[in-house]
């Protein structure tokens, strides 16, 4: 006997807490529990930029050609000519004296006859390279 007085306070004590209440809360646990996941962070590192830069162009100068002075090696070749020339020709006697500059070529000196100083200048027209003779060689009148 003493069970139903228990149960029955029990079950007095529900129903009076129904009449007295206003607003009935229940508790109900939860079944699904949903866990937001982090958010992933991958840092990526930028590939290394490589800048090419083209070198300037290298000054090219033209090539340097290295020659004697033109007067000094030519008018050698020329007075030498014309000293051979002078100096080949039998017909030609006397002292005759040959300088060159600058493709002129100047005679002086002498000869036995008139003959021999056109003779002489002709001579020294013949070779290559001459322009210009000027010719200061005189006869000896009456031959040495």
């Amino acid at each position: 006997m003493k069970r139903i007085p228990v149960v029955m306070l029990a079950a007095a004590g529900a129903v009076s807490t129904f009449a007295f209440a206003d607003t009935v809360y229940y508790y109900v646990p939860p079944t699904v529990t949903y866990v937001e996941p982090a958010p992933t962070v991958t840092y990526i590192e930028p590939a290394p930029t490589v800048t090419y830069v083209e070198p300037a162009p290298i000054a090219t100068q033209p090539s340097i050609i290295v020659t004697a002075p033109r007067d000094a090696d030519e008018d050698y070749l020329i007075n030498s000519g014309v000293a051979d020339t002078i100096a080949s020709d039998p017909s030609i006697r006397g002292h005759v004296e040959t300088q060159a500059y600058r493709n002129t070529v100047t005679l002086g000196g002498r000869v036995t006859t008139p003959g021999m100083v056109d003779r002489v200048e002709r001579g020294a027209k013949s070779v290559d390279g001459v322009r210009d003779v000027e010719n200061f060689v005189r006869p000896v009148v009456g031959g040495s």
